[in-house]
């Protein structure tokens, strides 16, 4: 038998055991409390009713983003749940907090200066039915005085927030019956 030959053979047995693997997947063979959490989240932002904020990094300042953002997120009017069986949808991503110490010397004027500066980053996605990813955004802020977590979460909530009520919009607009 020659390779191409060998080849369709191959070929025709894993067609032949497509059908079984299907079957396998279907919503019957899954434990019922997959299929139940699955029909619970969102397929689009518009559906997204509430939300679960996962851990965004092991450190104090991953927990700190995350905090800030849940309370910014339930001040806005979103329903931040505290487990993640009860949410439409899941935010999960990264973020942290570092600074760096800089020191400036000038030897013609004859002066130095210095300070910290501190750098906050987050990428987030907010993941709904059959782990759709239904937004996404990542945020950096620099400062030498302030709040980068506040900055960064601020930016975060607000586009997330924004996203909800543009699509939200954007399906009034479709289902509107359509002037002949």
């Amino acid at each position: 038998m020659n390779k191409a030959n060998l080849t369709l053979l191959g070929l025709a047995a894993l067609l032949s055991f497509a059908p079984a693997l299907a079957q396998a997947d279907n919503e019957e063979n899954k434990p019922a409390a997959i299929v139940s959490a699955q029909s619970r989240l969102a397929s689009r932002l518009s559906d997204v009713t509430s939300i679960y904020v996962e851990q965004l990094g092991n450190g104090a300042s991953s927990d700190m983003v995350r905090q800030k953002l849940i309370n910014r997120l339930v001040k806005s009017g979103v329903t931040v749940t505290s487990r993640p069986e009860t949410a439409s949808a899941i935010l999960t991503g990264a973020a942290e907090v570092s600074h760096r110490h800089y020191l400036h010397m000038n030897y013609a004027a004859g002066y130095m200066s210095g300070g910290t500066r501190y750098r906050a980053q987050s990428a987030v996605r907010l993941i709904g039915r059959d782990d759709k990813i239904l937004w996404m955004s990542e945020a950096t802020s620099w400062l030498s005085i302030g709040s980068v977590s506040s900055t960064v979460v601020r930016r975060l909530a607000n586009g997330l927030i924004n996203e909800i009520e543009a699509d939200k919009k954007q399906l009034a607009v479709l289902a509107q019956p359509q002037a002949q």
